[in-house]
This record gives structure tokens, sequence and C-alpha cells, in this order.
């Protein structure tokens, strides 16, 4: 069934917030991601998940290089703001993430399979 475009403004809102949680440090992006709704029908949701990925990944890079980091954060907050005002992202920025990743499929429930090897995933 498709996303009203209520529930979509609603998704968008508390994408907003977990993007603001990470940027001040009170949550990981790991949990962020967790947190996001499994049905991201909407590209904007789309391309805050990869912009969260992309900053974890960046994480050696961002302790190194200041500027890029201010950068980067300005970014993530730029994006947690057009989402928080429940405005869709441009349409060129969409483009971009849509050239380099594939679509967000998040599982709407977690086997007991899973949780065990994400537990074993993070320790290792």
């Amino acid at each position: 069934m498709k996303t009203s475009s209520l529930q979509i403004q609603d998704e968008k809102k508390y994408v907003s917030e977990l993007v603001f949680k990470v940027l001040a440090g009170e949550i990981c992006v790991r949990e962020a991601l967790e947190k996001f709704p499994c049905k991201m029908e909407d590209n904007s949701l789309q391309c805050a998940w990869h912009a969260l990925v992309h900053f974890e990944a960046d994480e050696d890079f961002r302790k190194k290089d200041i500027e890029y980091a201010r950068e980067q954060d300005n970014y993530l907050e730029s994006l947690a703001i057009m989402l928080q005002n429940g405005e869709s992202l441009p349409k060129n920025v969409i483009e971009e993430y849509n050239k380099y990743y594939d679509p967000v499929i998040k599982s709407e429930t977690k086997t007991i399979l899973s949780k065990i090897k994400s537990v074993f995933r993070f320790i290792i």
C-alpha cells in the first residue's frame, strides 16, 4: 500500500530529528539508521539514509580534516532542516544519490537470527 503524503511529512520530520540527534552526538549513526521508517518510499528519506551512511564512513577522514567535517555537518544540518519543514530535497541532490546508491530496503521485522548476526557484526 502506498504511503500517504501526510505520513511522508511525518516521516520527514521524524528523520530530521534523528539527523539532528546524530549531529548533537545524542545517538550514533547506527542507532539512527535502525530507527528509520521501514518503508522509505520518499526519495528524500532515501537520500538522508545514504547521507548518514556516508557520514559514518567518513569518520576517520572527519577527524583528520576539520574543515571537511564542518562542511559535512553543515550539509547534514541543511538536509535535516528541509526535512523538518516537510520539504523534499532538491532534485539534483536526489539524482546524485540515485547515480551511486541503490534504494534502501529496510526489513519491517527482525528475526532472532538477524538480531544475533547484528550483535556479532558489531562485536567483531
